[in-house]
């Protein structure tokens, strides 16, 4: 059971609205959406980033977009996200040794160079980023990120470090199916 109980979109039509919006969208509706519902503006905030950095159509492609989302969920031992963003990195990439190993927080040596650059920068924004230099920008363009690219990873990374906290901070609990089941 979540820390704080899940709020009724029966009481307010501006909840029901966001909740409907993302069952059409998404398929159903998690309990990581559920729980915010206490604060519809937030909520229609925290969706508007998610869906802008998570399915832009620039860029990192929608694999390296679920490849950050887990490895950060599994360096934040976050096992709500690792869960859910396993399943999508999954429907994105059919390497079970992959998926594997970035549940785990590694990075898999199946992966391009210029993707295990990507997550050696993701792992230095969520665990030590005071340490990030120009060096470490300098570097991905190297591997060919552009500057574009490099800020998706950026906000996808603090992201999840973000959604991480308020899972955790909650204790939201998985849903009986897990991750499955849902639009990616």
């Amino acid at each position: 059971m979540a820390f704080i109980p899940y709020p009724s979109p029966e009481s307010d039509p501006q909840l029901r609205g966001l909740f409907d919006e993302v069952k059409r969208a998404r398929g159903k509706l998690a309990n990581i959406i559920a729980i915010q519902g206490g604060n519809p503006a937030a909520l229609k905030g925290h969706m508007d980033l998610y869906l802008a950095i998570m399915f832009g159509r620039r860029g990192l492609t929608r694999f390296q977009r679920e490849l950050i989302a887990t490895f950060v969920s599994a360096l934040n031992q976050c096992d709500y996200c690792i869960e859910h963003h396993q399943e999508a990195l999954r429907v994105h990439c059919k390497d079970q040794e992959l998926v594997e190993a970035t549940r785990q927080g590694k990075i898999s040596p199946s992966l391009s160079p210029s993707d295990q650059a990507l997550l050696s920068y993701c792992r230095k924004v969520t665990l030590m980023p005071h340490q990030i230099t120009e060096e470490d920008i300098r570097q991905l363009r190297r591997w060919g990120f552009s500057d574009e690219d490099i800020l998706a990873a950026n906000l996808i990374a603090a992201y999840f470090a973000m959604v991480n906290r308020i899972a955790l901070g909650l204790g939201v609990e998985l849903e009986e199916e897990g991750g499955k089941g849902y639009r990616y």
